[in-house]
């Protein structure tokens, strides 16, 4: 959830608002996914390592 905060005060920020809105939203999916992908893969790395 503080990932997230954080996303949204980046969002609010002049730079975030002069880019396209279809722009922020491609890139707030592709970052929820990479990093629920980076999630699992820290979560199965030490049982692969056993």
């Amino acid at each position: 959830m503080i990932r997230f905060g954080r996303v949204c005060w980046l969002a609010q920020t002049s730079v975030f608002n002069q880019l396209p809105l279809g722009v922020l939203i491609k890139w707030g999916r592709n970052y929820l996914l990479l990093s629920s992908h980076l999630n699992i893969l820290i979560m199965f790395f030490p049982y692969q390592r056993l």
